[in-house]
């Protein structure tokens, strides 16, 4: 096996001996491809940068307010921007439905711009929407108008989300304050059915009935006390009675020990010392004594004789103070013992319904605590809400204000100038190396389908005896003929050379001359007709 040099070595030697094969092969190669870029499809790119704006106030109010999820946008920004909804709108504005009248054909057209649409995220906070097409200014107003759409979009959603939030939690607030107020009625309709206050406990009943069985003590006590001075009383005035019933005339000691005035006016005189003893001398019994001893002595002055027998006198109770004074004790001490036992009769009821309650108090108590949870609740809830509301409303504000995370682009679609689909100097280039590529594997080619020897060594290898070996005979004239057509197939070749390094030349320096050429000449759509009629 020949070794990598002799390999090259007779590579550059076939090219050599087929070089005019080599030549206009390659450049037969060359010109169809370098010729064909100028027929390429060409596409313009029109893109626009959007920001995602966080406002300063909006990072200082964080925890105070509440403002729509951005983030939940951005994650899904890009299926909602390529979403079938938005692209059919947007070309809907952009008229673009008028070249599909089919809706087979529109959904077409919806699912092309879906793929040719491209969505660049830089970060959380930039993001570039891009789209190539035939058309430069289609595709500049359909960015445009897509990033439009999606900001406008966004910024009424967010405020009608955030309008939606504050009356949802006014609908809620109501809401939880009629139950809350209904739960507060069934709390306290239950304490006054049952009686069970906020100050009433087990601990509180027990100790009620502790304070009504000491009262109860000390009004048994006390009726005891009341009982044997009513006894008392009552005895004396008893043994008053009975005094005066055996000494109807004088029950009191008014009985004569002697006679005539004298006798009866110290009978007087000793009663009314004994009434000063309790009362002063106003006391209507002592002027009586004071007014009948002054007759007595005024009398006995007139007739003495008349006197000498002592008068009758008759008892009446009432005028006497003592036994007055007993009755009006008695009185008031039978009102005092009846208060009493009154008093003892509500203790006793007291301490009968504190038990009952204590007995029913652990079923009673889970009942209220049942109303009193269910209330706690509501109350918890409408608290919470009544806290958010405020949140709502001032991020309601902050929306209204445009104070919170929004949109800006920064950077609209401008009408694309230059193709960015294909590359067409690097597309030349290669032409260039793949058509000298061509070139040598055509020489190549025909060098192993010729059968015939080219060298003496070849017959040596089949061991082929060599007789003879007869050189080549210059002939001049066929010589000179064949020098000049060579010239003339450089030239050619060289010719052809050159005017690919025109069209290099063309394209690197962006003169679009061709371009305008074919253009003018429509060139490019009888070019788009045949590939479209050999499809």
């Amino acid at each position: 096996m020949d070794n990598p040099l002799s390999q090259v070595k007779k590579y550059l030697f076939l090219v050599y001996k087929k070089r005019f094969i080599f030549l206009f092969s390659s450049l037969l190669v060359m010109s169809v491809i370098i010729s064909g870029s100028f027929f390429m499809t060409k596409k313009y790119e029109a893109s626009s940068t959007v920001f995602i704006e966080r406002n300063m106030i909006d990072s200082l109010l964080r925890g105070i307010t509440i403002t729509p999820s951005m983030d939940d946008r951005i994650r899904v920004l890009r299926h909602y921007m390529l979403s079938r909804d938005l692209i059919s709108r947007t070309l809907r504005k952009l008229d673009a439905d008028l070249t599909a009248p089919t809706p087979e054909q529109f959904e077409g057209l919806i699912r092309k711009y879906q793929r040719a649409t491209n969505i660049n995220m830089r970060g959380q906070e930039l993001f570039i929407v891009s789209l190539r097409d035939e058309d430069p200014v289609f595709a500049r107003d359909f960015i445009n108008a897509l990033v439009g759409t999606y900001v406008e979009e966004n910024i009424a959603s967010k405020r009608e989300e955030a309008f939606g939030a504050g009356r949802f939690i006014s609908e809620q607030l109501t809401f939880f304050k009629q139950r809350l107020d209904e739960a507060q009625d069934r709390v306290i309709q239950f304490r006054r059915d049952r009686e069970i206050y906020s100050t009433v406990s087990e601990a509180a009943l027990l100790e009620n009935i502790k304070r009504a069985e000491e009262g109860l003590e000390q009004i048994k006590m006390q009726k005891n006390e009341m009982l044997a001075t009513i006894a008392t009383i009552r005895r004396q005035l008893d043994m008053m009675a009975e005094f005066s019933a055996q000494n109807t005339s004088n029950p009191f000691g008014f009985a004569a020990t002697g006679s005539g005035g004298n006798a009866l006016v110290a009978q007087l005189e000793s009663r009314r010392q004994e009434m000063l003893q309790v009362y002063n001398e106003r006391h209507p019994e002592i002027v009586r004594l004071d007014a009948r001893i002054e007759a007595i002595l005024e009398a006995e002055k007139d007739n003495p004789v008349e006197l000498a027998v002592a008068p009758v006198v008759e008892f009446n109770p009432l005028e006497d103070p003592i036994y007055v004074d007993l009755k009006m004790r008695l009185n008031a001490r039978e009102t005092e013992f009846q208060a009493i036992e009154a008093r003892e009769r509500e203790l006793q009821a007291m301490i009968q319904e504190n038990q009952a309650k204590l007995r029913e108090f652990p079923e009673e108590k889970k009942l209220l605590a049942d109303l009193e949870r269910e209330r706690n609740s509501y109350l918890k809830l409408y608290e919470q809400l009544l806290e958010r509301q405020g949140v709502t409303e001032v991020s309601k504000q902050m929306e209204v204000a445009d104070k919170t995370t929004t949109f800006r682009i920064v950077d609209p679609a401008v009408l694309p100038r230059a193709p960015v689909s294909i590359d067409r100097f690097k597309v030349m280039l290669l032409g260039v190396f793949v058509g000298f590529g061509a070139g040598l594997g055509l020489v190549i080619l025909l060098e192993m389908i010729d059968g015939r020897f080219k060298d003496i060594d070849s017959l040596r290898q089949l061991g082929i005896p060599i007789l003879a070996e007869i050189p080549t005979i210059p002939d001049p004239v066929k010589q000179a003929r064949m020098k000049k057509f060579n010239i003339a197939r450089y030239a050619c070749a060289g010719c052809g050379f050159l005017v690919i390094g025109m069209f290099l030349a063309h394209d690197a320096l962006g003169l679009g001359l061709i371009d305008r050429f074919i253009i003018d000449s429509n060139l490019d759509q009888v070019v788009a007709k045949v590939v479209r009629f050999i499809n």
